[in-house]
């Protein structure tokens, strides 16, 4: 509020000094309402017009309502958070080229179009594929690995014009793929975001989530299917009908995967968003094991700018770490973003044809302190929308 307001509101209550025990039962409501108003000017409340007051309400209702209708499901991979003092996160960013087979089911009225590589060119990718993690797991013991979209290797065996013996190989390459990444994982203590893949037959965009829990009733790769189709990039798929936010509990922090079109839902991000608010606004520690500390953004879009920018606005608003993943095929870096402001990467590895794999290393310092810096770049309006000051309307 201003000073003139502010002024105004004080002068109104020096004009009041008279015996409250003799007003009307009006007059004592209206003493107290501005000493209401005072009170919440003190506690630096945003004073605004009724017409303001209701554009800014609308917007902090409908997050109201996404934090209410998206449910945060828990799973935990490990053990109980422990914290660190730096964070190590390796990216791999790979020229997938993969060919849309359409099937004979259908999603309601459409056709349902599979992302798969040829034959031809599996062999050749799945060596490079398994070359790149392994480069990044010797020469830097990350944390976290995230791939692309699409990244994981994938043929559509069943209708490859292949014979039978060349179909059980590639069948077995898949299943030692599989069996490579969870013992990666577990070895090495790496949280493995292996990009997605089309499955052929459940229909679902899905990313294996690798991981080094203890507890062996945890699904290791334990998967996470996509929740948006990208129907103008031809992608039908089957998606889940329950719409919740997903994440994942590990030692290193609570993380969240957003497939691509996933980053673009409103309801999603904005009950990521009200989530987080809520959870560093509460007084109990405790309520703050439910942050999201980290959102894993793999993606395979033409529009890399804009992806890129949605990214950095979900980081800046959720306080989280938002770490974007590309393509190589669109030609442009991957991204990581600490409430808001764009991290350089700490080294590359260039020697991998077809990968662009780098690290990010982020202190705990850091972080804390992009943290406050976001906090103090809100407005006191985008403040008031998610729920971190009061507001008192004019008259």
């Amino acid at each position: 509020m201003d000073s003139e307001q502010e002024k105004r509101l004080r002068d109104r209550l020096n004009r009041m000094k008279y015996d409250v025990r003799s007003a009307s039962s009006a007059e004592k409501d209206h003493v107290a309402d501005v000493k209401s108003k005072m009170k919440r000017v003190e506690d630096g409340a945003l004073t605004v017009h009724p017409r303001t007051f209701g554009c800014l309400n609308t917007l902090r209702s409908i997050l109201e309502v996404n934090k209410k209708c998206m449910p945060l499901y828990q799973q935990h991979l490990g053990h109980r958070f422990g914290g660190f003092t730096e964070l190590k996160i390796a990216v791999g960013a790979f020229k997938t080229s993969e060919t849309l087979h359409p099937y004979d089911a259908t999603l309601g009225h459409q056709p349902i179009s599979i992302a798969a590589q040829e034959p031809l060119l599996f062999s050749e990718y799945l060596s490079q594929f398994k070359e790149a993690l392994q480069s990044m797991a010797d020469k830097w013991n990350p944390d976290f690995i995230c791939l692309n979209e699409l990244a994981y290797p994938n043929v559509n065996v069943e209708d490859a014009d292949i014979s039978l013996t060349e179909k059980t190989e590639v069948n077995k390459a898949l299943e030692e793929l599989n069996d490579y990444l969870t013992k990666l994982a577990t070895e090495r203590r790496i949280h493995v975001i292996a990009g997605s893949y089309h499955d052929q037959k459940e229909f679902f965009n899905k990313c294996h989530i690798y991981h080094w829990g203890a507890d062996q009733s945890i699904a290791n790769p334990y998967d996470h299917c996509k929740l948006t189709c990208a129907e103008a990039s031809y992608e039908y798929i089957r998606t889940p009908h329950i719409r919740n936010i997903r994440q994942y509990k590990t030692p290193r922090g609570n993380f969240s995967v957003l497939i691509c079109l996933d980053s673009y839902d409103a309801s999603i991000v904005l009950g990521l968003i009200a989530k987080n608010v809520e959870s560093s606004m509460s007084a109990h520690e405790k309520n703050m094991e439910n942050f999201t500390n980290l959102v894993f953004v793999p993606s395979m879009n033409d529009n890399h700018d804009e992806a890129y920018n949605i990214c950095q606005n979900l980081s800046f608003a959720s306080k989280s770490i938002v770490v974007f993943t590309n393509c190589k095929c669109k030609g442009k870096d991957s991204a990581v973003f600490v409430s808001g402001t764009p991290f350089p990467y700490f080294e590359k590895i260039d020697s991998i044809e077809g990968a662009d794999l780098r690290l990010f290393k982020l202190e705990k310092g850091d972080i804390d302190k992009e943290a406050k810096e976001a906090y103090n770049l809100y407005s006191d309006e985008f403040k008031y929308v998610l729920g971190y000051q009061p507001i008192i309307m004019t008259a």
